[in-house]
């Protein structure tokens, strides 16, 4: 069984403090069972542009292409049109039902994500 790390997830191996509950779950896993999306690279460098040029985004920019790539490197999932229209209509189906988007339907994988108010109720993840 694989695992697809959603963005915010990803996201947290760049915090100088981690969320304590994702450092728990990672611990206990196979990090070569872990994996993530070309998405997820788009979101964290549309994310570091959108930031006010200084340190912090500096800092982003060497950890994105010196550390999360080259470690997910071999675990970093393309897009193909397939996935494309299967997430299309799984989003679909889940916003004419009024829910959030499931994360766990790319690539034969779980959805990793850390719980929060904004993704609906965590027990349909």
């Amino acid at each position: 069984m694989r695992f697809l790390l959603d963005t915010n997830v990803v996201s947290e191996f760049a915090k100088d403090e981690v969320n304590p509950g994702i450092l728990r779950w990672l611990s206990h896993g196979d990090e070569q069972a872990m994996v993530i999306s070309v998405v997820t690279i788009g979101e964290i460098e549309k994310g570091i542009a959108w930031m006010p040029q200084g340190k912090r985004q500096r800092a982003l920019e060497v950890w994105l292409q010196s550390s999360l790539v080259p470690r997910f490197r071999e675990r970093i999932l393309p897009l193909e049109l397939e996935d494309l229209q299967r997430w299309g209509r799984m989003i679909g189906s889940a916003l004419k039902e009024g829910g959030a988007a499931p994360a766990d339907g790319y690539a034969d994988c779980r959805g990793c994500h850390e719980s929060r108010p904004d993704f609906g109720d965590p027990k349909h993840r």
